[in-house]
């Protein structure tokens, strides 16, 4: 599995998992939508951050 195919499959999995959570959330709660879509999309780029600098420090 090369960098690129881990990539993505990282961020289908993630796009598939924000789609769950709008479908399957209380959608009379928009701040909770909201806050818990941004708390992901952090979690992911600090995962795809983390992933891409040890790749580049496991080249040199």
């Amino acid at each position: 599995m090369t960098g690129k195919n881990i990539f993505s499959f990282i961020f289908i999995n993630q796009f598939l998992l924000i789609i769950h959570i709008f479908v399957t959330s209380n959608l009379h709660n928009p701040i909770v939508i909201i806050k818990d879509f941004f708390l992901r999309i952090l979690h992911i780029w600090s995962f795809i951050f983390m992933f891409v600098l040890y790749q580049h420090l496991k080249n040199h």
